[in-house]
């Protein structure tokens, strides 16, 4: 299997490119986290968020149409978990919003 992936690769296709890749976006607009490859992108606008609770590997946000997201941090590194929540609390407080 993993040579059929070099071999596809060396063929100039990019399986990064074709799946997409894992990253994290946190800025004052929205919270974007891709955790894998073929993970779902989990999006959503600060416009949108009426309160945010931490949880041990994962952030609850109520939205204020009453729907809520839960972003799961579970495949991510402590340490970077932290460091996300972090950035999470900072734009939030300064947004305004009901963090816990």
């Amino acid at each position: 299997m993993n040579g059929v992936v070099h071999s596809i690769e060396g063929l100039g296709f990019s399986l990064a490119r074709l799946f997409g890749k894992a990253f994290i976006l946190i800025d004052h607009e929205r919270i974007v986290i891709k955790t894998g490859v073929f993970a779902k992108e989990q999006n959503v606008s600060w416009q949108d968020i009426k309160s945010i609770a931490h949880k041990p590997v994962r952030c609850q946000i109520a939205r204020n149409n009453g729907s809520s997201v839960i972003l799961n941090l579970s495949k991510l590194d402590y340490s970077l978990i932290k460091e996300i929540k972090s950035s999470i609390n900072n734009i939030a407080i300064g947004k305004g919003l009901e963090v816990s």
